[in-house]
């Protein structure tokens, strides 16, 4: 069983405060470490595109890794009916204990107790699927628990762009699809490794045309970053 290091970093900044960052290999490639913080953040001080998918959430709505619960107290606070979903204890510990009235801990793949008016799969939550094939599995199941006329807002990224800044290797002609990444985190004493996948745009439309979904892209952002949003047709 893994470290979990999300989960014990954001109980530690909500009890002292403390702010040590999350160590970040992506493909063995280190990246900017994580601060605590960060999950912690006032709307004002999101990304334009988490902002513009909050304002579009409606109805019943469940956020998907809701990590800290920034984005479930937001919504909340605007009268939105809110559940946040967690597969961490401590993460799920920590939305409670921030005032988030609806906190559920489960494995997302097996959750299907309720029916919601919008889905959100917010800060890349579709890499969830870990590889292309776990991706259709993802919104296979998202899409199973919308109410009629319900939507799946989330944020991708496109990480062709990656070649350009460092060393990792995302040539479309290699076998495996060139979003799919590993993931290693360090925090203290504790490690954690994981399968994650950006799927690109292009990747996310043809999954959809297969099972004859709507798609949108509604908003592209600053870093090759995409808001999209799924529907039953």
């Amino acid at each position: 069983m893994q470290d979990d290091i999300f989960g014990s970093a954001f109980q530690a900044f909500l009890a002292s405060g403390e702010d040590a960052p999350i160590s970040v290999w992506i493909d063995g490639i280190e990246q900017d470490g994580l601060l605590p913080s960060y999950f912690f953040r006032s709307f004002e001080n999101m990304p334009m595109l988490e902002q513009n998918a909050l304002k579009l959430a409606c109805g019943k709505t469940l956020d998907v890794g809701a990590a800290a619960g920034c984005h479930a107290m937001w919504l909340q606070e605007n009268g939105i009916d809110v559940t946040a979903l967690e597969i961490s204890e401590k993460a799920a510990d920590v939305c409670s204990s921030r005032g988030v009235k609806n906190v559920v801990c489960a494995d997302f793949f097996k959750y299907n107790d309720q029916k919601f008016d919008t889905i959100l799969l917010l800060m890349n939550g579709f890499g969830m699927g870990q590889d292309v094939e776990g991706t259709e599995r993802l919104l296979k199941h998202a899409m199973g628990l919308l109410s009629p006329g319900g939507q799946i807002i989330g944020d991708t990224s496109d990480i062709s762009y990656f070649d350009e800044i460092d060393d990792i290797d995302v040539s479309e002609t290699s076998d495996a699809y060139y979003g799919c990444v590993f993931f290693e985190l360090e925090w203290k004493d504790m490690a954690e490794s994981f399968n994650w996948i950006y799927p690109a745009p292009a990747l996310l439309a043809e999954i959809a045309a297969r099972n004859m979904w709507k798609f949108e892209i509604l908003q592209k952002g600053p870093h090759h970053d995409f808001l999209l949003r799924f529907s039953h047709l």
